[in-house]
């Protein structure tokens, strides 16, 4: 099993994407749910390398 995430690429600002794998992850964390707020993702893989990822919500443009 492998987590992914990635980010950016989408325009000018961002044009390059960053990808980071965490390969057999064995816990994924999850901060509380509240609609339209920061989320952010607490990843642990086998050998205890922690990843976390914070998601910053902003307005689609459009």
């Amino acid at each position: 099993m492998r987590a992914l995430s990635r980010f950016g690429g989408r325009d000018g600002r961002y044009p390059v994407v960053l990808r980071h794998a965490v390969d057999h992850p064995q816990r994924v964390l999850s901060d509380t749910t509240q609609r339209g707020t920061t989320r952010a993702f607490d990843v642990v893989d086998a050998e205890g390398v922690q990843t976390i990822v914070t998601l910053y919500l902003t307005p689609l443009s459009g």
